[in-house]
């Protein structure tokens, strides 16, 4: 099932830093606040989502043709059936993070790539990394 749309996070730090501030947004459990505000249309962010990162050849990842340097599958489920996957590429400056949700209609699916990438953008930033966050259509 191919997704329609997504999320573009870009920022000025290497692959390795951007993967693990998207680990942290999925796995990290957010403040109340967060979860009853900022977060309430994304149930189970860093209470039940799991995030791995999937070798060269793994019939789960998308890119077939043209592979990523890295590639991370995000299991909102635990059975796989909705997803995120997150494709890293390389960039002149940075790198960028392309995330698409899998298993269910844009635009209800639309709001989980979207704020993992503020989330990871958040935790850059912290950092002092410049980043910017864009959507995605083929």
């Amino acid at each position: 099932m191919a997704s329609e749309a997504g999320t573009i996070l870009a920022a000025e730090v290497p692959i390795p830093l951007v993967a693990a501030a998207i680990a942290r947004s999925v796995c990290e459990k957010p403040s109340w606040k967060e979860r009853t505000f900022e977060y309430a249309l994304v149930p189970g962010i860093g209470e039940l989502w799991s995030i791995e990162r999937l070798a060269p050849g793994d019939p789960r990842r998308l890119d077939g043709g043209n592979p990523a340097a890295a590639y991370d599958f995000i299991d909102l489920t635990g059975d796989g059936e909705l997803s995120v996957h997150v494709a890293y590429r390389p960039e002149e400056v940075g790198c960028a993070a392309l995330l698409l949700c899998m298993g269910f209609e844009p635009p209800a699916g639309l709001a989980y790539p979207r704020k993992i990438a503020q989330r990871a953008a958040d935790y850059l930033a912290q950092a002092g990394a410049r980043t910017e966050i864009d959507d995605w259509r083929p």
